[in-house]
Parts: structure tokens; C-alpha cells; sequence
């Protein structure tokens, strides 16, 4: 280990050591302090190859320019760095029981470092791949403050487990009450009709409308009458451009909170190191979303399995 030396000096330090190694089948360690470091800095390197030589080749002799310097064996240097791996060790431990206080609760360092990480692998845990949030996200929620909850009754004191709780719950409020603003936003609508969609409950479950912009409309009108399209087809395209306008067009977004509201609470609460729990939880879900995936149109029959199967690859991202 050489302390003070620049890397060229230190190569040919170690080549020294190499030799003594091969000489006496024992190798030596020059140690350098940091006040030598900067005698040798002004030194040019055959003039310190020379200082060098003389305290490796001498033993236990002194360099001339730094009285400090020794010869270390190996069984020396690495009592060295068994002292030093005990203070990193001490200085670890005194960092790990650190008090620090959040809401005026205490915790210690290492306390409050675990909830850091396991917050945010379960924040990590609900992506999303869509704009809005959908039914199917709200479960995540669930599940991502179900996972934190059981580790803070587990692993923290009540009013600790209270702070990190809150501050999970916080968090995913802000995302709900986020999606509820986006749906009052001016180029949104909320289609209040009744009876829309196959089963007639499509605005029961998905009642949010992207407005498509005026301007643009009358765009695309032009470009299809100058297509020079069969009449009742450009008709029809027109006609959908108008309903778009003025009715919006479907956005896949869970519209009724309640409800939503409803399928993360069942998450929430479920316990998830009991299997019988997450079955029942699972078939809770299966009955409140097939009603909510029909309205979208998807069906149940003998050759269209939709809801069933998207209600299956849900439970299977829930499950992993």
C-alpha cells in the first residue's frame, strides 16, 4: 500500500516489492505518509527511484526525507487492514443507529433506510402503460400499500408504522387525485347518457370522452370529400367525425371511483401471506370486473372468452 505517491512512482515501488519477494520468498510494503506524498511531488523520478532503493534495500532503515517511512511486513500490513476494516465497521454501525425524526416519530437510520427501499419497491411494482388509471390499477394500489403495511406491523413500533403507512397512502391519493382533475380537464367530457353500449352500462364503468378538436375535424371532413368516396362511406365517416366532436371518443379509464375505490380497499385488506385470503380476494375481483369488462364489450361464449381471459392475465400480474 503506498499512500502520497503519484501512480508512476507507485508502479515502481511495486516492482521493487515484487523483486524483494523473489530475494526473500516474503514480500515488503513501502508505506508512504501523505507529508512525504508531497516532498516526492517536486522530485524528479530517478531522484526518487534513489530514495526509494535505499529504504527497501535497507530494511527497517528510515528514508531520509520522511523519517515516518517503514518497511511493513505482510503479517503487519494486514493487521493494518484489520484494524482499518473494524473502525469502517464501527463507523457503520454508529451511522445505522443515528436518530432521525419524521412527523415527530423516531426512527434510526437503518429503520428508516429499510422503509425507504421497501417503499419504493412496492411503488416500483405499480407501472403503468396507459394514460389513465383503470380498474386493474386501483388493485395494484392496493396491493402496493398492502405490501408496506405488512412489513411496518412486522418490522416497526405502532407509531412508526403509522408514519410510513400515511405516507404510502399519501402518495397513491395524489395519483387518484390527479386522474379526477385530467377528467375535468376542457378537451375531456363525462357522457352521462344512459343505456350507451352493448350491455347499455358502458358510462357506468367508462364514462371519460377524448374531445376531438374542431379544426381537426373539419380537416379530415375535407380530405374525405376530396377522396372521391362511394357517398354513404363518406357519409358515415362524416358522421363520426361530428359524434367525436360533440360525444368524445372512449378512453379506457376507471370513471366510477367508488367502485374503483372499492377493488383497491379489497386489495388493501386482503392478507397476503394467507392463501385462502388472496383466493378469496382474487374471485371478489373476478365478480366485480366482469360486469365492468362486459360493458366494454367483451364477451363470455363459446368463442369469446375476453372477460374471462382478461380478468385471468390480471390476476397473474397481481400474483408476480
Amino acid at each position: 500500500m503506498i499512500i502520497g505517491v503519484d501512480r508512476q512512482r507507485q508502479s515502481y515501488l511495486q516492482m521493487n516489492a515484487r523483486k524483494e519477494e523473489q530475494k526473500h520468498g516474503k514480500v515488503t510494503y513501502l508505506k508512504l505518509d501523505l507529508n512525504a506524498g508531497s516532498k516526492f511531488a517536486g522530485m524528479k523520478l530517478d531522484e526518487t527511484k534513489k530514495i526509494c532503493d535505499m529504504s527497501i534495500s535497507g530494511g527497517t532503515k528510515l528514508n531520509p526525507l520522511n523519517p515516518s517511512a517503514k518497511v511493513y511486513t505482510e503479517e503487519e500490513l494486514e493487521e493494518i487492514r484489520r484494524t482499518k476494516s473494524e473502525e469502517i465497521l464501527r463507523k457503520k454501525r454508529e451511522e445505522e443507529s443515528k436518530t432521525i425524526y419524521v412527523e415527530d416519530v423516531k426512527f434510526t437510520h437503518k429503520e428508516l433506510e429499510a422503509c425507504k427501499d421497501v417503499a419504493k419497491k412496492a411503488i416500483s411494482y405499480f407501472s403503468k402503460t396507459s394514460i389513465g388509471l383503470d380498474y386493474e390499477d386501483y388493485a395494484k394500489i392496493g396491493i402496493a400499500i398492502n405490501t408496506v403495511n405488512t412489513y411496518a406491523k412486522k418490522n416497526l413500533n405502532e407509531e412508526q408504522a403509522e408514519v410510513v403507512n400515511n405516507g404510502m397512502e399519501k402518495y397513491f391519493n395524489s395519483l387518484i387525485q390527479a386522474e379526477e382533475k385530467r377528467h375535468k380537464n376542457p378537451e375531456y367530457l363525462i357522457d352521462n347518457r344512459e343505456g350507451v353500449g352493448t350491455t347499455g352500462e358502458l358510462n357506468k364503468y367508462y364514462a371519460l370522452r377524448h374531445k376531438l378538436d374542431k379544426n381537426a375535424a373539419e380537416s379530415f371532413k375535407k380530405f374525405v370529400l376530396e377522396s372521391h368516396l362511394p357517398e354513404d362511406v363518406a357519409a358515415r365517416f362524416i358522421k363520426n367525425l361530428d359524434g367525436a366532436v360533440k360525444n368524445g371518443s372512449l378512453e379506457q379509464s376507471a370513471t366510477n371511483i367508488e367502485y374503483a375505490k372499492k377493488i383497491k380497499t379489497l386489495f388493501q385488506n386482503m392478507d397476503i401471506m394467507d392463501e385462502a385470503s388472496v383466493k378469496n380476494v382474487f374471485e371478489q375481483y373476478e365478480i366485480l370486473m366482469t360486469p365492468a369488462y362486459k360493458a366494454l364489450g367483451f364477451q363470455n361464449s363459446y368463442f369469446d372468452t375476453r372477460v374471462t381471459n382478461t380478468i385471468e392475465n390480471d390476476v397473474k400480474k397481481f400474483i408476480s
